[in-house]
């Protein structure tokens, strides 16, 4: 019997299905549900009438964002002076190290019409069709471009017209400078191409290639007449996606005539289609309804490729040196993107989460074994695609350093990159994704097993926790070689473990009690499914029976949930004191209503905020989960996407607030 936890991970998110039975009925609902998300999303678009201001950017840029999942593309500059800004979630510098690794900008497209100086200015994202139009106005002239990453392959089309007087248009491929990149430029024929690699003091060589052509064209300079479109594009190739990149993207490029651009326009408009059917929500507020549909474009255009997913700044990397190296923070940064996923039936972009976490596992065993005497696997903070360290700085071991790598005091970074294992296998109780990321949950359930410690019922907690707490002892045995049904009434405390980074040796962080408790569960729940490792259920039954409980205290006269049993108090404008809620779901509204009363006391207290940043995809399903008056979490994030959370291009702020 499956256990009933779906309803864990339902928090804010409404998904609205068709529920028909027999073939026909479902091709009929499939028809209505195509329907019904054509009207309710094709009005939606969001406008810029002025150039973005913060492209290129070190983290997130604010101009029109394009992508099918895999190759992206950022607008900028004036009307005279386009630029898309080319990159692709398979590009990276692979290689250890602070600010070494990381996705890598490729460079960019340049659309040059000197007509167009002094023109106005407006871009419209219809997020529907996933169609950018660019309309560029001044007296002598009018052109529009229809910009659009094509959904099933990796071009980048660019349809121009004009009204008015001809304009002369030149293009230009350009590779970006980058920090140990070799690149090059040139052109055969009417294709222009361009080149970049990390070939060099890597780990993993990597290179990439765009070739661009003026379909149907001979040259690419060429003269815009009225009555005509002129579609320029861009192929682009990674040594992930063949292994002659150069070559490959020549040939693409050169394959493109009018019959082959219609295909791809075809198989576009089908995607987005089919992507929009899959979750549509109506709740009679627009303004909320179009914040939903801009994040999941967002979502779409960003996520599909399962072995690099997309890091702090989703798929649009416009420097070669992004900020925190723009990679996998797994203090729940990266984990975030994906909390809404999995309720709103976007499983095909969710199924991108798990490939860096299990490729990292190896390092993660040799950090537990070496740093920690334990089993299992120990996680520093930030890791990159294929295993890569990137916050590594050599064997250094003092402040947030163990042998090189960077925790910060926390020992959450693996048992939270569970979570969203957890909700993809309790919202699909799919068999064969639990055994791909079974071995993952294991190894995080052995380093609890070895690293929580067992104190009988009174024993007061350690003092001595440096560089880790005796063991308690009983007739003269230790109790972690004690069978379970031995041990004596008592619990399991987790030491030295900060909650935010760097707060210290903290005792029992309410966090890491809240993600510890998911990971028991949901490796109890596979190992049971998956009929293996009954032997390892009864000890893991005795911790989640015996796991301390959450801490709380008095705050202006009222219980709240504290941050830490010892250490950390409460941390002003932070959602960690509330992450046990959600995502783990240790708390939900079927709960003992004094523990909601807790919550929604938490929520109140003076310090929390409804603003905090990129803790705000914890803290309104949290308020949810605990029953706090909905219309005021309704407002409240009206409130949150009318101002501070909404970039001048319509989009969230991050890729962790979607």
């Amino acid at each position: 019997m499956l256990p009933e936890k779906l309803s864990w991970f339902g928090a804010i998110g409404v998904l609205v299905g068709l529920t028909v039975t027999g073939h026909a009925a479902g091709i009929e609902a499939d028809k209505r549900l195509l329907a019904e998300s054509e009207r309710v999303i094709s009005p939606i678009m969001t406008v810029m009438e002025q150039p973005p201001g913060k492209v290129p950017s070190r983290d997130v840029c604010d101009g029109p964002l394009l992508g099918n999942g895999d190759l992206g593309a950022v607008i900028s500059g004036p009307p005279a002076a386009q630029k898309f800004w080319i990159s692709k979630n398979n590009f990276w510098r692979l290689k250890d190290g602070h600010r070494q690794g990381g996705p890598r900008l490729f460079g960019g497209l340049e659309i040059n019409i000197p007509a167009l100086s002094n023109a106005s200015y407006r871009i419209e994202q219809h997020i529907y069709p996933a169609i950018t139009i660019s309309r560029f106005t001044n007296a002598a002239c009018s052109v529009t471009m229809r910009s659009l990453v094509t959904a099933t392959a990796d071009y980048i089309l660019v349809e121009l017209s004009v009204e008015g007087s001809p304009v002369d248009v030149e293009t230009k491929l350009w590779a970006a400078r980058g920090r140990g990149s070799k690149e090059s430029t040139n052109r055969n024929d009417n294709i222009l191409w361009a080149t970049k690699a990390f070939d060099q003091d890597v780990l993993i060589p990597t290179a990439a290639a765009c070739a661009s052509t003026v379909v149907g064209e001979k040259d690419p300079v060429f003269q815009l007449n009225p009555g005509h479109k002129v579609t320029i594009a861009v192929a682009m190739q990674s040594n992930y996606d063949a292994k002659e990149p150069l070559a490959a993207a020549q040939e693409m490029a050169k394959s493109l005539n009018d019959k082959k651009v219609k295909e791809l326009m075809e198989q576009h408009s089908a995607w987005w289609r089919d992507f929009w059917a899959k979750s549509l929500v109506e709740i009679g507020d627009s303004f909320l309804e179009k914040t939903y549909y801009v994040s999941n474009y967002m979502i779409g255009s960003g996520l599909r490729d399962k072995d690099f997913p997309t890091g702090l700044f989703s798929l649009w990397v416009t420097d070669d040196d992004p900020r925190w190296a723009g990679d996998y923070h797994l203090n729940f940064d990266y984990q975030s993107q994906f909390y809404g996923l999995y309720s709103c039936n976007h499983i095909e972009q969710a199924d991108t989460y798990h490939a860096p976490i299990l490729a990292f596992m190896e390092r993660g065993r040799e950090y537990a074994r070496k740093v920690l005497n334990v089993r299992g696997v120990y996680y520093c903070v930030g890791i990159g695609a294929k295993g890569i360290d990137t916050c590594k700085q050599g064997n250094r071991s003092n402040g947030p350093y163990q042998m090189g790598g960077c925790f910060m005091g926390q020992k959450c970074n693996a048992v939270y990159s569970v979570i969203p294992m957890s909700m993809h296998w309790y919202h699909t109780y799919d068999l064969d994704y639990a055994k791909t990321v079974y071995p993952f949950v294991l190894e995080v359930a052995n380093f609890w097993d070895d690293y929580l410690r067992f104190e009988p019922a009174g024993m007061p907690l350690a003092t001595n926790v440096t560089p880790a707490p005796p063991v308690a002892v009983i007739d003269g045995v230790p109790v972690d070689k004690l069978p379970v049904a031995k041990l004596p009434a008592g619990r399991y405390v987790i030491y030295n473990d900060s909650i935010q980074e760097n707060s210290g040796t903290d005792v029992n962080s309410i966090m890491s009690l809240g993600l510890v408790r998911n990971a028991y569960e949901t490796v109890l729940d596979m190992s049971r499914e998956l009929g293996v490792d009954k032997d390892r259920r009864e000890r893991w039954e005795h911790i989640l029976k015996n796991l301390s409980a959450l801490p709380t205290f008095q705050k202006d006269g009222k219980t709240v949930f504290r941050y830490t049993e010892r250490g950390t108090e409460w941390i002003d404008g932070n959602s960690c004191g509330l992450q046990h809620i959600y995502p783990s779901g240790v708390i939900g509204l079927d709960d003992d209503p004094k523990l909601l009363e807790i919550g929604r006391n938490t929520i109140n207290a003076a310090g929390r905020k409804w603003n905090s940043d990129n803790g705000e995809n914890s803290h309104y399903p949290a308020a949810v989960r605990v029953g706090y008056d909905p219309d005021i979490i309704l407002a409240k994030l009206t409130e949150l996407w009318a101002g501070s959370r909404k970039m001048p291009n319509g989009m969230p702020d991050t890729i962790e607030q979607c």
